[in-house]
């Protein structure tokens, strides 16, 4: 059965006010990363981990406990085929290009598979297994209905995140003061029957 909303959603022009970085760093990763699937002549990447979708976009939702997966074209912004209800937040960031909705009773594989079907129909896809959020089963009826073939696409982002910004170390500097504050409050505290 096909989806009135097959195809992906283009994001909004909106200011990059949401993002914890200027968006000239997401870019960077992003060129990055589409310069890899380049080299290895592939048309884009699945990937399915928060973590380095976070690092190459700046979006991240608490919907993972939903089939939530991202497309990256060699040539084309980063795509987000996810849970209807996310599509808001997701588009809200000048770094998704666009979103692909599986509403709450669609089968998150055929949705994915549909997509696949009219961007990469043929083509060679990295594909990122090693995360938690693709199970055996997603991962099995993908291979099987998939309109493309798939590479082992996994730690190819791992390797760029160690690396850090000067934004981001002033961030990790700020978090640590914040926890140290919070632990000596807490140990100021500590007394017999409290």
């Amino acid at each position: 059965m096909s989806s009135p909303h097959a195809q992906p959603v283009q994001a909004p022009g909106i200011s990059d006010g949401i993002l914890p970085a200027p968006v000239s760093v997401y870019e960077n990763r992003l060129a990055s990363v589409q310069a890899d699937l380049r080299e290895r002549g592939l048309a884009g990447a699945l990937i399915f981990d928060p973590e380095n979708l976070f690092w190459l976009t700046g979006y991240q939702t608490i919907g993972y406990f939903t089939f939530h997966a991202t497309f990256i074209g060699a040539t084309s912004g980063p795509i987000i085929i996810g849970r209807v209800v996310n599509r808001d937040l997701a588009l809200a960031h000048p770094t998704i290009s666009g979103f692909d909705p599986i509403i709450d009773t669609a089968d998150p594989i055929e949705v994915l598979t549909r997509f696949l079907e009219t961007t990469a129909r043929g083509a060679a896809v990295g594909l990122e297994t090693g995360g938690r959020y693709l199970s055996v089963v997603d991962y099995e009826r993908l291979k099987d209905a998939a309109p493309c073939s798939f590479v082992d696409w996994n730690g190819i982002i791992e390797v760029h995140r160690p690396s850090k910004d000067n934004w981001e170390i002033d961030n990790m500097r700020h978090a640590a003061r914040a926890a140290e504050a919070g632990l000596r409050a807490a140990i100021d505290e500590v007394a017999p029957g409290k």
